[in-house]
This record gives C-alpha cells, sequence and structure tokens, in this order.
C-alpha cells in the first residue's frame, strides 16, 4: 500500500526539484491508469532489497552480519546499479506523464485529443531502456552526487564512533547531517536526471536552496504517509501475535 502511494504521490519530487508547477494532487492525477506499469519498473529493486533483508535478517538477529562479506558487497554494488537505474525511470515515468498531462490543459493547442493522449500506454521496456541509457551517459555524475551526498553520513558515522561519550549530541547531529545529505542527493539528482530529458542537463537548480526546501517539505509529507500506513498495518498485527501467542513466540515470530 506504501509502495502504491509512493507512486502515486512521487512525482511531486521531481517537480519540486526542478520547480514545475505541480503537488501531490497533480500527481496523483498524473499517474491515473499508469500505476501498475511504473510498479513493474520498481519491482526488480524491491525485489532485491526484500532478498537481502530476508537472507540476512538472522545474521542480524544474532548480531553475526558482517558488511564487508563478499556477498553483501556484490548486492551493493547491484543494488546501487539497480537503484539508480530504477531512480532515472521513475523520471521518465515523470517527464512523460507531465507532457501529457499538461496537453490535456491547452485542448485549444492539442486539437481536443488531450485525453486520448493521457489514456495511451507507455511501455515499461522502453522506460527502462532510456533509464539505462541516461543512467550511462553521465554515470561519473551520479556516482559523485551519492559520494557528496553520503559523505555527510560518513562523518556522522565517524563522530559516534570517536566521540562515545557524547551520545545524544552525536545523534542529533547524525540525524541532521543525514537529512541533510538525502536532502543534497534527492535535488541534485531529480533535477539531472530530469534536465537531461529536456536539453544537456545541469545538477544544480537555479534557485538551489527553495528547491531543497520544497524537497524536504514533500518528502517529509511522503515519509509521514509512508509511516502512518505502516503503522496501520504492523499495529494489529503485533496486537494479534501479542493475544494469540505466548509473549515469548509473539516476540521471536515478529
Amino acid at each position: 500500500v506504501s509502495t502504491y502511494l509512493l507512486v502515486r504521490w512521487g512525482m511531486a519530487l521531481p517537480a519540486a526539484a526542478t520547480g514545475d508547477v505541480g503537488g501531490f494532487r497533480r500527481s496523483w492525477r498524473m499517474t491515473r491508469g499508469h500505476v501498475l506499469r511504473m510498479l513493474l519498473c520498481v519491482l526488480p529493486y524491491a525485489v532485491l532489497v526484500g532478498v537481502s533483508v530476508v537472507a540476512n535478517i538472522g545474521a542480524m538477529r544474532d548480531r553475526t552480519f558482517d558488511p564487508f562479506s563478499p556477498a553483501y558487497l556484490l548486492y551493493m554494488v547491484v543494488g546501487t546499479a539497480l537503484f539508480w537505474v530504477t531512480f532515472a525511470a521513475f523520471t521518465i515515468w515523470y517527464e512523460r506523464l507531465r507532457m501529457r498531462y499538461e496537453s490535456t490543459l491547452k485542448p485549444e493547442q492539442s486539437g481536443g485529443a488531450g485525453e486520448a493522449s493521457m489514456s495511451k500506454k507507455i511501455s515499461p521496456v522502453a522506460v527502462v531502456k532510456q533509464a539505462v541509457a541516461l543512467s550511462w551517459s553521465r554515470k561519473w555524475t551520479f556516482a559523485g552526487l551519492l559520494l557528496a551526498g553520503m559523505a555527510p553520513i560518513a562523518v556522522g558515522m565517524g563522530t559516534t564512533v570517536v566521540s562515545g561519550a557524547l551520545a545524544g549530541p552525536v545523534f542529533v547531529l547524525m540525524f541532521c547531517l543525514h537529512t541533510l545529505g538525502m536532502l543534497f542527493l534527492m535535488t541534485t539528482s531529480n533535477h539531472l536526471a530530469v534536465t537531461m530529458q529536456r536539453g544537456p542537463g545541469s545538477v544544480f537548480p537555479r534557485r538551489f536552496w527553495p528547491a531543497m526546501g520544497r524537497v524536504f517539505v514533500r518528502g517529509l509529507i511522503l515519509m509521514a504517509l509512508s509511516l502512518a500506513v505502516m503503522l496501520v498495518f504492523m499495529v494489529p498485527a503485533g496486537a494479534l501475535l501479542y493475544v494469540y501467542f505466548p509473549q515469548g513466540d509473539a516476540v521471536s515470530i515478529w
């Protein structure tokens, strides 16, 4: 359910990064009739993450998980590449649906064919092919943005290790650095991927800080909605486990 809502409302993030007109309501309208094909583009990455979680949950529970094992490092490489292709595909969906949606708002220019163009199917295979080409053409730029976005997180983790006695302030600092890094990554990557489809492509929006502010607000709303949906399903499930199983069994099952 949360993935469905992220697809329906997720078009608001590229719009925020590029300064286009649009919000959650416009995103919902743009994606109408295209959700299943968009989910097909997200499915490979979601399956990979799910398999990794299932494969490593036992080791995490027993505290024997090794993040530097060859298998996990291979997963990180493959997962990062697949993530970027999935991300690029999402921005391609945005640009195609944006143009179609705007054609429905200008019937005098589209000759009354706006609704027909909006309902015309978009091939997920064609979107993935274009996403691979887009990601590969600027692979080093995307890799640099990923490193720049993850750098504040690495600094925060290093500070946590060094300053174990200052757990509270360091946690706050790490959280702020993590948020800043993710905001930078989402703003610049969305802007680059979308503008590449309109021309040469540029990393930074003309008005960078307002764009990052818009991404922050909309991303926060999406996260809150996803968390609320998860709680709606997880709290009743936890309550049922607590009622119908002994407390120790319920905890182990959960």
